[in-house]
């Protein structure tokens, strides 16, 4: 008992697994009697049954690599898409007359066929349309960016041009001024 009154725990430990023989890589006959031959005497009965059952399990997982081959072939392969829907053919037909089965003609199955290949066709026209309209606006607007910012370039250049104006004209009144100013001095004295 321990301190606490209650059942001491004892240590678990765990057995140590017991050994198996290897495997053998590659099972063919003659690995299969050259076992036999190292475990049981080669010519007695239990040799034989031992023997055949081997090689009878050794097919039979050929057998099942086999399957597994052929259904991992079959899973591999590309299989419907369930996102997209398949749709019936539309076919003109009396919606009353829901309770009978009808047999249609192959005339009937054509043009409905063709009918579908037609809408297709269209919608793919649509797409591409909705593609090309989209690729000229993008086209536009880089055409508009590329003349808003010359614009914006000649204003400056407008504006630059006009200081210059506007800075010259000063000048000139200034040297206007001057030159009154320096001939009434002259008139003056």
């Amino acid at each position: 008992m321990g301190a606490r009154g209650g059942a001491q725990k004892v240590p678990y430990t765990t057995p140590e697994p017991p050994e198996y023989p290897t495997a053998i890589d590659i099972v063919n006959r003659r690995t299969v009697g050259a076992l036999i031959a190292d475990t049981v005497t080669p010519n007695s009965y239990e040799a034989a049954v031992v023997k055949e059952t081997l090689l009878s399990l050794q097919a039979y997982q050929a057998i099942l690599e086999h399957e597994n081959n052929s259904l991992r072939y079959a899973l591999g392969r590309k299989q419907r898409d369930y996102e997209t829907p398949i749709n019936a053919l539309d076919v003109q037909t009396n919606r009353d007359n829901h309770l009978r089965a009808l047999l249609l003609s192959l005339r009937t199955i054509r043009h409905a066929t063709d009918q579908r290949m037609e809408n297709e066709r269209e919608i793919e026209e649509e797409k591409r349309n909705q593609l090309r309209t989209k690729e000229l606006k993008a086209e536009a607007k880089l055409i508009a960016e590329e003349q808003a910012r010359m614009k914006r370039e000649e204003r400056v250049k407008e504006k630059e041009r006009k200081k210059k104006e506007k800075a010259a004209k000063a000048a000139q009144v200034i040297k206007d001024c001057e030159a009154r100013n320096a001939l009434k001095a002259i008139q003056t004295s």
